[in-house]
């Protein structure tokens, strides 16, 4: 039976058709004369009725009806006259079956007469039975589902798709595995006699039923003739899933450890298992029972395993370690055989796998006892390591041998020993003294700042530190710094003298502005300073770089003159005292005064203001340094109870002992001793004061000269105010220290 939706598509399909025939009305004339059975239309082709066909009368040859098995429309070209007798000299069928088009012509009969009158048929038809388009002689024309069939409508063998299992079907068609039963227009591919049907790929189909264990099916549902072997495998019937074929019996899979069976195939839930003789499942002979299964026992060393029981195969085996067979707790393996493991170091042995038991100790020696590896050495029952070089790791002397001199453990590292200095992994003696010998500077450390080993190869004193008596010590020294040895001080500036522990100006000079400049200068000699001018009595000026005679005196004979005239009470003029031998002024009351620098001292003028260092013959002078107002051994020093330091006077704590050092030995120190001992307590004041924050020195009233300015020396204050500090070129002290 024709389905509803392949008759639609048919229709449409002849429709489209009709369609494009009406526009081509130039090209194509045709009329449609109407719908009658196949046939009908077939009998009339194959006829003489088709030599004198007359369209107006189709009655004569057809009977109309919508509702025709095999419906076929007719249309015809060109029409003369309807009521005329046509010849029909050609024709063409297309047969529409399913979607499927089939283009053929009936076999005609010559007609007997012929007439003028030709006509052109169309013959669409549309079939209810499922064909192909494709004509076939044999079935190898047609597809792998198709079978070439004589088809008894068209009157040609096609090509006609197989009919399956309650599809409709005719003569025409051929049933796959079934047969077309039925009547008239209800008839279907039904399965045979003897045979049900079954779901398959998706198609029914006809198969044999109540199959038994063995034998050629299709599927599942044909075995049913042994029971539990419903399963259709490889084309014949099996047990199913949880069975298996034992003696033509399908028992059930998987029977575990210690459950009933009948087979030995049935135990196969447990892995190496099989039926023992009491019908349960049990282990394979050379396995044993374990708690995961049937494992493997009597293994070997280093074969694989779970439990040690598995683990017999060699003596003091009997360890699973890994998952693999090993020798017991205790006990090492070597060539396949267990021996006792861990002994320690003077234990009997046989192998020195053994000697595990003391580290470093793993020498099996000749009379069979651990002793220690090659390299180590017994120290107190242990092997540690010997033959050790500089830098490794060790615990006693002993220990380190590698190296010359070296035999010393230090902070757990071999070292050199005592008295030696380590260079370039070579142990060479230390503490090398000035002028003994060496090879390398690292030895020469046995004298402060002589850590040079010369090209004479005997150790040296430091760039910038001076061989004197025996020490070096620090030389090139500037104004101001901490210095024992006028040697040591070489200022460029002439500050080459070492005064109470400080580098201080050489003979001959002063210190202004913290530098050295030449004093005790004559008239007329260059200068930059008053200062400079002492060499002439009664000078003290610097005037346009030309030392000067001091105001109120005159230039006569090479010498500096008081202005000699009177005074005048109303005119205020001076006068000259000729008992005075420096310079000196009359005043109104018709006494005299010194003049400007100079004080009256035993009813002489004497220079005034003198800074440290500089000649004196009274206290009274040495006034241009704060504290410093005292002459001694003919120099202006520090007053009683405090001590030069950074060319100030700052008080000492200790001042009757720096008191009598000064009056005994002067201003300059002998002895080393003496020098250090001042230098320590001088020290130790100066931080005192300076974290006191002490203020500036007081200037005296006359005219000043600063000498601290902006300084590059150490604890040097910026403001010192010394108005003229100098050195006496006749200075018997400076002639003694000479000598």
């Amino acid at each position: 039976m024709t389905s509803s939706h392949e008759r639609s598509r048919s229709i449409c399909s002849l429709l489209a058709l009709l369609s494009f025939m009406q526009c081509r009305e130039t090209a194509l004339s045709v009329d449609y004369l109407g719908t009658y059975e196949y046939e009908e239309v077939k009998w009339l082709l194959r006829s003489e009725k088709r030599c004198s066909f007359i369209p107006y009368d189709t009655s004569e040859y057809f009977k109309e009806s919508e509702n025709a098995k095999t419906p076929c429309r007719i249309f015809v070209k060109p029409l003369w006259a309807r009521d005329k007798e046509h010849e029909i000299s050609r024709h063409h069928v297309q047969y529409h079956a399913y979607g499927a088009k089939y283009n053929y012509d009936f076999t005609t009969v010559n007609c007997s007469t012929t007439s003028d009158r030709k006509l052109d048929m169309l013959i669409l038809c549309e079939g209810e039975t499922v064909t192909n388009r494709t004509t076939c002689r044999t079935d190898s024309e047609c597809g792998e589902t198709e079978t070439c069939r004589k088809h008894l409508d068209m009157d040609q063998q096609i090509c006609i798709p197989t009919r399956h299992l309650y599809e409709t079907c005719d003569d025409s068609s051929s049933c796959k595995n079934s047969e077309c039963r039925g009547t008239d227009r209800n008839r279907s591919c039904q399965c045979p006699r003897g045979m049900s049907h079954t779901a398959s790929n998706g198609q029914i189909e006809c198969l044999k039923s109540n199959l038994s264990l063995g034998q050629s099916c299709v599927h599942d549902m044909q075995c049913k003739g042994t029971r539990n072997a419903e399963k259709c495998l490889n084309g014949e019937c099996f047990c199913e899933e949880g069975f298996v074929l034992q003696r033509l019996r399908c028992l059930p899979d998987r029977r575990r450890i210690d459950e009933a069976c009948e087979g030995h195939l049935q135990c196969s839930g447990t892995v190496n298992t099989v039926c023992g003789r009491n019908k349960l499942c049990t282990c394979k002979q050379g396995f044993i029972k374990t708690y995961v299964g049937c494992l493997q026992g009597n293994l070997s060393l280093g074969q694989t395993c779970i439990y040690d029981k598995q683990c017999m195969a060699t003596d003091n085996e009997r360890r699973c370690h890994n998952g693999e067979c090993s020798c017991a707790e205790d006990y090492v393996l070597h060539k396949l055989k267990c021996l006792p493991g861990g002994r320690r170091l003077g234990e009997s042995c046989d192998e020195h796998i053994q000697c595990i038991g003391t580290v470093n100790a793993g020498v099996c020696g000749k009379n069979k006892t651990c002793t220690c590896n090659e390299g180590s050495l017994n120290i107190q029952g242990e092997c540690l390591q010997g033959n050790l070089s500089l830098g490794q790791t060790c615990i006693y002397d002993i220990q380190c041998m590698a190296t010359d001199n070296e035999r010393r453990c230090h902070n757990g590292e071999c070292s050199c020993e005592e008295d030696y200095v380590l260079h370039k992994l070579k142990c060479l003696p230390g503490g090398r003294r000035l002028g003994e010998s060496c090879d390398e500077h690292i030895q020469c450390i046995g004298t402060v700042n002589a850590g040079v080993c010369g090209k004479n190869k005997t150790c040296t004193c430091n760039e910038g530190s001076l061989n004197i008596q025996g020490e070096c010590l620090q030389g090139n020294l500037s104004l101001g710094q901490t210095c024992i040895y006028d040697k040591q001080c070489t200022d460029p500036d002439n500050g080459r003298k070492c005064l109470n522990g400080e580098c201080f100006c050489a003979k001959g000079y002063v210190l202004q502005r913290l530098r050295c400049l030449p004093g005790n200068l004559s008239l007329d000699q260059a200068c930059k300073h008053d200062v400079q001018c002492t060499a002439t009595e009664n000078s003290g000026r610097c005037i346009d770089g030309k030392c000067f005679c001091a105001e109120g005196h005159n230039l006569q004979k090479l010498r500096c003159i008081p202005d000699t005239k009177p005074v005048d009470e109303a005119s205020g003029e001076h006068h000259k005292k000729n008992e005075s031998k420096v310079s000196d002024v009359c005043v109104q009351n018709k006494t005299f005064t010194c003049d400007e620098g100079f004080i009256k001292i035993d009813e002489s003028c004497k220079q005034g203001n003198l800074s440290l260092d500089q000649y004196c013959a009274h206290d009274a002078q040495c006034t241009s340094t704060e504290n410093g107002g005292r002459c001694l051994n003919g120099k202006c020093s520090c007053k009683e109870g405090f001590a030069l330091h950074n060319l100030r006077c700052v008080p000492c704590k200790r001042a009757s002992f720096i008191s009598w050092i000064t009056e005994e030995h002067g201003v300059y120190l002998m002895t080393g001793s003496g020098v250090i001992c001042i230098i320590v307590i001088c020290s130790a004041i100066l931080v005192v004061l300076n974290r006191r924050k002490s203020g500036k020195m007081r200037a005296p009233p006359t005219t000043q000269h600063s000498i601290a300015e902006r300084s590059g020396f150490q604890n040097i204050p910026n403001e010192i105010q010394l108005e003229s500090l100098y050195s006496d070129p006749i200075d018997s002290h400076w002639r003694k220290e000479e000598e």
